[in-house]
């Protein structure tokens, strides 16, 4: 039964039920107060119940069995982790806007060969972080 067809149920015989509150209800505490109550009420209210329950059969819940990582799935795992971890700190030391930081590392740069160095260094590691695109 469909949380929606439970509260229409019960909106339609809530002034024999007195549930106050069913609208703003969860449908497991919902379906626990009706079935306390209907106990109670009238033959044809419980016979309208039993229907309603009958019209949709109960779902089987299929039980998971626990995965079991392997080494390899383990190792990637970690190895990701560490990316992460160089790729964050690596984010925090270069916050420079959206030209990026290549001036700043320029200006520092003395010859021409550091400088070279540092921007295929610098373009290495973004296509890293970032994916070959």
């Amino acid at each position: 039964m469909k949380h929606t067809e439970l509260k229409a149920f019960v909106r339609k015989y809530n002034s024999e039920f007195a549930i106050k509150g069913y609208s703003k209800m969860k449908k497991q505490p919902l379906t626990d107060e009706v079935k306390r109550v209907i106990s109670k009420s009238r033959a044809e209210i419980q016979k309208e119940w039993r229907e309603l329950n009958k019209s949709q059969p109960k779902k089987v819940a299929k039980s998971k069995k626990p995965v079991k990582k392997s080494k390899e799935t383990k190792k990637k795992q970690d190895q990701d982790k560490a990316n992460r971890k160089a790729d964050d700190a690596y984010h925090s030391q270069h916050k420079a806007g959206e030209g990026g930081d290549h001036g700043r590392k320029m200006r520092k740069a003395v010859s021409k060969t550091e400088r070279r160095y540092r921007i295929q260094k610098d373009t290495a590691l973004a296509r890293r972080i970032r994916g070959p695109h």
